[in-house]
């Protein structure tokens, strides 16, 4: 795939990103959808740190999560829901 993409003239390179981009958005939507407020979540950091929360806002593209350290806005891609 990767010697494919060398080949790409610019405008099959913007097509393949607006499908990448499209694509993300179905992702992104698909696990929103699996939230509601009060659900307890936990994610990770870029730093490898764990945090656990309690979603409090479900936004357009993100969700917001209140944990011991802060409130923190976060793609929905990037939660898990803790089942109790």
């Amino acid at each position: 795939m990767r010697t494919e993409i060398m080949q790409m003239s610019n405008d099959e390179l913007n097509e393949l990103t607006r499908l990448i981009k499209t694509r993300r958005e179905i992702l992104s939507l698909e696990a929103k959808s699996m939230f509601a407020v009060g659900d307890k979540v936990t994610f990770k950091r870029k730093d490898g740190t764990v945090y656990i929360g309690v979603i409090y806002k479900i936004n357009r593209k993100r969700i917001d999560v209140k944990t011991d350290k802060g409130r923190w806005n976060v793609p929905p891609t990037m939660l898990t829901l803790i089942e109790e």
